[in-house]
């Protein structure tokens, strides 16, 4: 009884009451607070697929036995890594243990945005400065409103291009993998009917890396273990009497991928 009346009493401090008449503030229930699903934890083991069975054949004699093809010999149960279903009845399943889960460190923060403070833990505005505004701002010691009356956007693109040109400056140098090539692009007038071949033809350099020396690099950095690397099939049961349906969306889920992945 003691509990009773101390859940009955808890539960109606929690109410909020209308000022005007006095009744209890509820929330509708068309609405839903729903959390979005984010984690997919991998199952403790792993689950064996096994070939679909072979339809049954005379038993081979004893000269063909030793000329019997290798490959017709029953292969080894290939091992699927597969997920435990979200809410939403969405589970995965991968070709090999997968390197990095990424939802597995989403948080709610990640997946909602609304304002709040520059500091999460505090009701107040930090007094670092809006963050919004790009530095310096009005409050920092080196802005100087005077500065804009002589800002002229022509003299500063005029700097960036002898700061280009300029070898021992120019951030995209050679040592770093950057390569100059030479790009044409036709030109056509505007509101003119002509050919493409007869159009100004323009001739431009630009700076680019070559997608291998690329992907070398990223690889090589500290922060690729962190990366997701494996390709998956992800699958759909709303409810565990149902079939399975095969869930199609991004090209790391495709079987061009996974084929790709089991040829690596």
């Amino acid at each position: 009884m003691l509990a009773e009346g101390a859940h009955e009493a808890s539960h109606q401090e929690s109410l909020v009451c209308s000022q005007r008449s006095g009744r209890a503030i509820r929330f509708s229930h068309h609405y839903e607070d729903f959390v979005p699903a984010t984690g997919m934890p991998l199952a403790h083991i792993p689950k064996q697929v096994r070939p679909p069975p072979v339809d049954a054949t005379p038993a081979p004699s004893l000269s063909s036995s030793s000329s019997a093809d290798p490959q017709e010999e029953e292969t080894a149960p290939e091992i699927i890594w597969a997920t435990k279903p979200d809410s939403f009845g969405l589970y995965r399943e991968y070709p090999s243990k997968p390197t990095h889960l990424p939802e597995s460190t989403i948080t709610l923060a990640h997946l909602t945005e609304f304002p709040s403070t520059v500091l999460p833990d505090s009701s107040r505005v930090s007094p670092a400065g809006p963050p919004m505004l790009p530095e310096p701002y009005e409050g920092s010691a080196d802005w100087d409103r005077h500065n804009l009356s002589t800002f002229s956007f022509k003299k500063e693109v005029k700097r960036l291009d002898l700061y280009m040109a300029d070898k021992a400056n120019n951030p995209f140098r050679e040592e770093s993998g950057w390569r100059t090539s030479t790009v044409h692009i036709r030109l056509p007038a505007e509101k003119v009917k002509q050919s493409e071949a007869d159009a100004l033809l323009l001739t431009i350099e630009m700076y680019h890396c070559p997608i291998m020396d690329i992907i070398s690099s990223v690889l090589r950095d500290e922060l690729s273990a962190a990366f997701h690397l494996t390709p998956f099939k992800q699958y759909w049961q709303p409810t565990p009497e149902s079939q399975p349906e095969r869930v199609y969306s991004e090209a790391y889920c495709s079987d061009a991928m996974l084929e790709m992945h089991r040829d690596v």
